[in-house]
């Protein structure tokens, strides 16, 4: 019971220590304003199974469209940079997952398989052409399993792909840890859906849930940055993300990848805890066709913590691909 006790009391202190650091830290982002810009567009698309997509569109009609597509528990507002800074030479679209932001799953519930569905309807019911897709760690997961299965609507209608933070197998290079996490992970699941009863959900604002947070973003992250990840996460159902987390640890196209022949950067921060390094680095001997681009220091976020540097990497790559 007494060492309980010394432990519980060291880790108060620790936390607190921690907290101190954090609001001691400079915060570029502090005066930066994460609400949609006033000029944005708004689209609800019905999906075959009865779910309902909403996504954010910014930018010229007849530019490039980029179609940007969160990792789980976040929402369109990740992507804020890119809305504000990429519209004036590209149509910009932020889609929301089923069941994330605005979105609504139908009866076909949350499967990688059936959000690579939803991105080909979307794609086809918006009837885009050359599009860039830039997908987010489970966004990118959706990407690969949509490029696998939806070869047709790929050739119609992508030009290339961006993989931000991702990965193709959740096996990493521990042999047992793969079999491990995915024998956890109902149980895990389980775990989620009853911290949401808890007074305040799953990942209230406290000093703890916000040091939680922080650990997705790379070295000296902005507080506004880290807030911004919680606040999201927070927003999302834990029945949601209890059923995601299940299907992400099974996630595995790698021996797929060989018949895919869409251009693609794979985008990784060095500092990255959520999908390290290693996950870009395997995208990459599978996926032909693809180049890898690793960020010093920046964490899970990239597109947050390195905006001018992210942004860069983006439109590059579009500029260098041919249109139909």
């Amino acid at each position: 019971m007494l060492a309980a006790s010394l432990g519980l009391v060291a880790g108060l202190v620790l936390e607190r220590a921690a907290m101190r650091r954090e609001r001691r830290r400079p915060d570029p982002a502090a005066a930066d304003d994460f609400s949609l810009p006033s000029d944005v567009r708004h689209q609800t698309l019905p999906v075959s199974d009865g779910g309902r997509l909403h996504v954010v569109e910014r930018g010229p009609l007849g530019g490039r469209p980029l179609v940007l597509l969160h990792g789980v528990a976040l929402s369109a507002a990740l992507w804020h940079y890119q809305l504000t800074d990429l519209a004036n030479r590209f149509r910009v679209l932020a889609v929301e997952h089923r069941g994330h932001g605005l979105s609504l799953a139908g009866d076909a519930g949350f499967t990688i398989g059936r959000l690579g569905q939803d991105l080909a309807e979307l794609l086809d019911a918006l009837d885009l052409r050359d599009a860039v897709l830039v997908g987010h760690s489970m966004g990118g997961m959706i990407v690969l399993r949509f490029a696998v299965d939806h070869p047709g609507v790929v050739e119609a209608r992508v030009a290339g792909s961006v993989l931000v933070s991702s990965l193709a197998s959740t096996e990493g290079r521990i042999p047992w840890w793969h079999t491990v996490s995915v024998a956890a992970a109902p149980a895990a699941s389980q775990a989620i859906r009853w911290a949401g009863r808890l007074p305040g959900g799953y990942l209230p604002s406290t000093d703890l849930s916000y040091l939680i947070a922080r650990m997705g973003l790379g070295a000296r992250p902005s507080p506004t940055h880290v807030e911004l990840t919680r606040a999201m996460t927070a927003a999302t159902s834990p029945a949601v993300l209890a059923d995601l987390w299940v299907e992400t640890e099974r996630f595995d196209v790698r021996r797929e990848l060989r018949s895919v022949g869409m251009p693609t950067l794979v985008v990784a921060g060095t500092r990255d805890n959520i999908t390290p390094l290693v996950n870009a680095e395997e995208i990459v001997r599978y996926l032909p066709g693809s180049s890898l681009v690793r960020l010093p220091g920046s964490g899970h976020m990239p597109m947050l913590e390195r905006r001018q540097e992210f942004n860069e990497l983006v439109t590059s790559f579009a500029d260098g691909l041919g249109r139909s």
